[in-house]
């Protein structure tokens, strides 16, 4: 596509604090089906699964991500993936 003056980016987001991250499956998963948990009640073992504490992003942080690439400031990045997870995308697991 650069003939085309097309260039190709990719952005990887990490956890984004969405219905799809923020929801009753995934509280009753991490509290291991404790009745009335909450997403506060499984915040802990959440961040302890990442590199940074409260690992859970702002959607506009994703957006912000993909204007910079639409933008002027952008033009010479061709084949780049942004990383914007907050440091989550180099978790260690024990």
């Amino acid at each position: 596509l650069a003939p085309f003056g097309v260039n190709v980016n990719a952005v990887a987001p990490g956890n984004i604090n969405t219905g799809m991250v923020v929801n009753d499956a995934m509280v009753q998963a991490l509290s291991g089906g404790a009745p009335g948990a909450t997403f506060d009640d499984v915040l802990p073992v959440l961040g302890a699964l990442h590199v940074q504490p409260t690992p859970l992003l702002d959607p506009i942080e994703i957006t912000n991500a993909v204007l910079f690439l639409l933008s002027e400031g952008a033009r010479a990045m061709t084949g780049a993936v942004l990383d914007v997870s907050a440091g989550n995308s180099s978790r260690t697991t024990a």
